[in-house]
């Protein structure tokens, strides 16, 4: 069962290892890392593990192993998947009329590009902390036998991911989807019959 009033790290502790401000409300931060727990680390680390984090966390009897998981590779990751999941958020406001844009008499708001260019920066450096997690556990299986073995597996189960970079395709050029039956020639008997 999924234990999302357990978490892996505080507003507190996410302010100050992060470039989020100290006068951001926590209520609209502890959603967030409540999410990043449970959509980025909890397929990090698998079911079984996850759980054993959390038992251990919740009861207040942290091994020294894991407290080394938790405080040298999974709060890192957390906080760098936290700054990529709130920027949108902290953005907008969500109100009973309207979504509204976030502004201030002593600021400028940054455009929409430049959110998005911040927000990938935000996830690549998020998917290296990521695959340093991975990496660690699977150089110290041997500490963490949760890692590899889920036990009582059933359909809820979530197997640890190896895979924790993700990027786009680029098509090169401004390929629009219009300009698609213009381009394309048909090229006869040839095995590759279309042709951009």
């Amino acid at each position: 069962m999924l234990n999302t009033t357990v978490l892996f790290i505080g507003e507190a502790a996410l302010k100050q290892e992060s470039v989020i401000s100290e006068n951001v409300d926590p209520k609209l931060l502890i959603p967030t890392i409540k999410e990043v727990q449970n959509i980025y680390i909890l397929p990090l680390l698998g079911t079984a593990l996850y759980n054993e984090l959390v038992t251990q966390v919740s009861g207040n009897s942290v091994s020294a192993d894991n407290t080394i998981l938790l405080q040298s590779y999974v709060q890192p990751t957390m906080i760098k998947y936290c700054v990529y999941e709130s920027m949108l958020d902290l953005s907008f406001k969500f109100q009973n009329k309207n979504v509204a844009t976030k502004s201030s008499e002593f600021s400028q708001q940054a455009s929409l590009n430049d959110i998005r260019y911040l927000m990938d920066k935000a996830i690549n450096r998020a998917q290296y902390y990521a695959e340093r997690v991975t990496l660690f556990l699977m150089a110290n299986n041997m500490k963490y036998p949760a890692y590899l073995n889920q036990g009582n597996a059933d359909i809820s189960t979530i197997y640890p991911t190896a895979k924790n970079y993700s990027n786009g395709m680029y098509l090169g050029g401004d390929l629009d989807c219009d300009d698609i039956p213009a381009r394309i020639k048909y090229q006869g008997n040839n095995p590759r019959r279309w042709m951009l």
